[in-house]
């Protein structure tokens, strides 16, 4: 999931230009949703969560984790989550 949002994020120009100049050939939707206001934006905030939820996993396997760090992860990703506005 991180990867493909990771991806897209990279793209955002050629997606942009390819739904600019190629309209007859992506499917209408695809048009709207990627040129919609919000899209990038909502996309680099699943991107921010998955990273971070990513990472807290990442450090929750260590072997030398402790309660302490779990409940540490857990706050920064309640963190991140809280965040996200809601429309």
């Amino acid at each position: 999931m991180f990867d493909a949002a990771d991806s897209v994020l990279r793209l955002k120009l050629a997606l942009e230009k390819i739904t600019d100049n190629h309209k007859d050939v992506v499917k209408e939707n695809i048009v709207k949703i990627i040129t919609s206001r919000g899209f990038f934006y909502d996309v680099n905030i699943v991107l921010k969560v998955l990273e971070l939820l990513k990472k807290t996993i990442l450090s929750v396997e260590a072997s030398n984790t402790t309660f302490t760090d779990y409940f540490i992860a857990l706050i920064r990703l309640a963190s991140i989550i809280k965040k996200i506005p809601v429309e």
